[in-house]
Parts: C-alpha cells; sequence; structure tokens
C-alpha cells in the first residue's frame, strides 16, 4: 500500500512513462498486439499534415515544406 501511495502522488508525467515502459519493454506482447501498435504508429503518419503537403508538393512538382505534424 505504501508503494500504491507513493505513485498516486507521483507525476502524472513519470506515472505514463512508467507505464509505457512497462508495456513497452517488460510485458511480452503477441504478433497481434505488435500489429495494432504498428497500424497506429502508420495512421499517425497518413493522417499528417507532411504526408498531405508531400502529396501536394508531388502533384505540383515542387519541393515539400514539411512541418513535422
Amino acid at each position: 500500500m505504501k508503494q500504491a501511495e507513493e505513485l498516486a502522488n507521483s507525476s502524472p508525467l513519470v506515472l505514463r512513462t512508467i507505464k509505457r515502459f512497462v508495456n513497452q519493454h517488460i510485458m511480452p506482447k503477441g504478433p497481434s498486439e505488435i500489429m495494432a501498435e504498428t497500424m497506429r504508429q502508420l495512421n499517425v503518419v497518413r493522417d499528417s499534415d507532411d504526408i498531405k503537403e508531400g502529396m501536394a508538393a508531388f502533384r505540383e512538382k515542387r519541393k515539400p515544406v514539411y512541418v513535422g505534424r
């Protein structure tokens, strides 16, 4: 209980980091979980402003100006 209380009083950033670390590096993932995570990450790129800019620049035969979003 003491450890739970300490965690409950910790910074949300620290808790998110610990959870992410445990989920990504400690808990084994199966192939379907790995594929789902990969798809989530690829969807971020697919829905980004940069992909839209890249496609527009290609159509317009110009150099793209990426913004990192």
